[in-house]
């Protein structure tokens, strides 16, 4: 040690996370003297938030404080919006404290949680369907029967 002073303030740290290159303004401590820089242990969980809401960014994903702040907007619990999108609480959880999601989940929560990404959505799917085919028009699809095991 140099026998310098740590003082609080903020940083810009450099990290990567799925091979993915961030620079992250988050609180640190550095030294008057040799100019260390660090993170308390402390502010731990806050600079691994930081850099996982840096990855979402750079990736177009919502980051943990839109997560919360979409849940909040529907007025629900962590345990109502889990149910709501067919997830289990601990997952919830994990995106409001800084766990990635997958892509396919970030995109289900924009369906459900932004009417105006729903309606993107739904002008979509109507330029995508197929129209039927006039043999096929007004026909309902009949479920299949299960055989029975000979």
């Amino acid at each position: 040690m140099c026998d310098g002073r740590l003082r609080e303030r903020p940083m810009w740290q450099e990290d990567e996370l799925k091979g993915v290159a961030l620079r992250v303004r988050t609180p640190g401590v550095r030294c008057s003297r040799c100019a260390y820089q660090g993170v308390r242990v402390a502010q731990m969980a806050a600079y691994g938030r930081a850099v996982a809401d840096a990855y979402r960014h750079k990736q177009g994903l919502l980051t943990s404080g839109e997560i919360r702040a979409a849940r909040k907007r529907l007025n629900m619990s962590q345990q109502g919006f889990a149910d709501y999108l067919g997830v289990g609480i601990a997952s919830v959880k994990r995106w409001e404290w800084g766990q990635v999601q997958e892509k396919s989940m970030d995109k289900l929560m924009r369906l459900l949680t932004d009417a105006v990404e729903a309606g993107r959505n739904a002008r979509s799917v109507r330029t995508r369907v197929v129209p039927p085919t006039p043999r096929s028009a007004g026909r309902a699809i009949r479920p299949t029967r299960a055989r029975a095991a000979s």
